[in-house]
């Protein structure tokens, strides 16, 4: 009886595990099935969203391609527009559409915008591409939009400062180099429209601005100069003397902070000896200033006109040639170029200053207001570095000009402003803060531009990687505008670059 009660329930229990078992095994395959479909469910809205994504890069590169296909059509068509003389603004704009019309082969479907001034050609093509995955993304079109615009051609003059280092590392090649390349543009200039002035401006440490002048310099602040100071001192008199020896010695020589290379040279020193006190004598010392200038402080060393504050002359010091003020006489100018001699290291604010000054209708040039009147016109105002002044305009009637100024050094920046003058003023570019004379040179440059004046740069020879290149790249108004020449002939073709973009009709943006 026992053993029978035990069997059922042994097979009760049998069937219980069973159960519990098949009960298991479905959960397990509903869960399966369950994990199935969530799978598909991700694969599904993976693939989807991949599909997009390939979709969405296709019609961007679609876009892409015509966008540019588009933007060459519009510049062509300004330029061409720009380039018609003596027409008003109806044909003008007549002939640029029949440009885009001639050269849309593909019968696309183009919103045209023409706007011509007295100043300017100004288009804008707006094009809604239909999208091939469009219908993934609901958005049927990718809509685009390309515009240019050019200055309307004229016959405008132009203002051009030629501010060129004639430091110690320019002697030699380099100087005959920049001469050959100076010359080259100065008869570019001269085939450019009447009104068209040059100045030259050389530099170093200082600027030379002449002694002497036809006009008055109520700017000018000439310190001592011509003033005599007697010093007196006991004469040294030698009762023993001294040791010298003579030794041979090679180093590195730097000029203007370049490397001149290696040289060797007999150097004597002396020790020893022993000197006495005779009697005093006395000296005259007279000031002499040969027209160099130095700095304003406090501000006044970055902007270029007087504002009351007369700028200070550099005295006892020398500077090589004397600057040539807006000009049209092309064959004086040629000569002073042939004439160019090298001294001194770099301070690039002087040259820069200085040739602002020649093209700024103000004191202490006032003469330019004279030479033209006219309203500044800068060739690319939509620059990388924010554009540079003045938007074209007709300027209340006066007539239209180009300042620029074409910028050219070889030597990294060495000096600063410190030193005092005889009247204890710190006005001298003696000091040998390099650095410092950057930063004012960035600001100098910042300045120059925001008055409308095109920045033409040109960093020959000058050593990579250096703050100095840097701030130069930065200096000029555009990418477009900063050379890097390496040898005679590219500084040659940077120079007759600068001249075509001078005289040429150029995209504005």
């Amino acid at each position: 009886m026992l053993s029978r009660i035990k069997t059922c329930a042994g097979a009760l229990m049998n069937s219980s595990a069973l159960r519990a078992a098949d009960r298991t095994s479905s959960r397990r395959n509903a869960f399966v099935q369950d994990e199935r479909g969530n799978i598909a469910i991700m694969t599904a809205f993976t693939l989807t969203m991949l599909l997009i994504g390939i979709g969405a890069a296709f019609d961007y590169t679609r876009a892409i391609q015509r966008n540019n296909d588009l933007q060459n059509v519009v510049d062509a068509a300004v330029l061409a527009g720009a380039s018609i003389k003596d027409k008003d603004a109806a044909y003008i704009e007549e002939q640029v559409r029949k440009i885009v019309d001639g050269y849309n082969t593909q019968g696309l479907e183009l919103k045209v915008d023409v706007d011509v001034d007295d100043d300017r050609v100004y288009l804008s093509v707006q094009n809604a591409p239909s999208s091939i995955f469009g219908s993934l993304t609901n958005r049927q079109s990718v809509p685009l939009l390309v515009e240019s615009a050019a200055p309307r051609a004229q016959d405008t003059p132009v203002h051009l400062s030629l501010v060129l280092d004639t430091t110690g590392s320019m002697q030699g090649a380099n100087l005959a180099a920049m001469q050959t390349a100076t010359t080259d543009l100065l008869d570019e200039m001269e085939k450019l429209p009447a009104g068209t002035r040059v100045s030259i401006v050389p530099f170093g440490n200082y600027v030379n601005i002449g002694t002497t002048s036809t006009t008055p310099r109520p700017w000018l602040d000439r310190g001592r100069d011509g003033e005599i100071d007697t010093i007196c001192a006991p004469e040294q008199i030698e009762t023993t003397a001294p040791t010298c020896t003579t030794e041979s010695h090679t180093y590195t020589r730097y000029r203007d902070g370049l490397n001149m290379g290696v040289v060797t040279e007999d150097r004597t020193t002396c020790s020893g000896g022993t000197y006495t006190d005779g009697p005093e004598v006395c000296q005259d010392r007279t000031y002499t200033w040969n027209g160099c200038m130095g700095s304003r402080l406090n501000g006044m060393a970055e902007v270029s006109d007087f504002r009351g504050r007369r700028f200070p002359a550099a005295l006892d010091r020398n500077c090589g040639t004397e600057l040539m003020p807006l000009g049209s006489d092309f064959d004086a100018m040629r000569a002073m170029v042939s004439g160019l001699t090298t001294s001194g290291s770099t301070y690039l604010p002087s040259g820069l200053s200085w040739g602002w000054r020649t093209l700024t209708p103000r004191m202490p040039y006032p003469q330019s207001a004279s030479m033209s009147g006219g309203v500044s016109v800068p060739i690319n105002p939509g620059s990388a570095n924010g554009g540079n002044g003045p938007q074209n305009g007709s300027g209340n009637g006066r007539p239209r000009l180009n300042r620029a100024m074409l910028f050219m050094t070889d030597g990294l920046n060495n000096r600063s402003i410190d030193g005092t003058d005889p009247s204890g003023n710190v006005t001298l570019h003696d000091g040998n803060d390099g650095q410092a004379g950057l930063d004012l040179s960035e600001t100098i440059c910042e300045n120059i531009r925001e008055d409308g004046i095109d920045l033409f740069v040109v960093a020959y020879r000058v050593p990579g990687q250096t703050d100095t290149v840097e701030m130069l790249e930065n200096c000029a108004s555009s990418p477009g505008h900063f050379f890097t020449p390496d040898n005679a002939t590219e500084l040659k073709s940077a120079f007759r670059e600068v001249a075509q973009m001078l005289e040429s009709t150029r995209i504005l943006f």
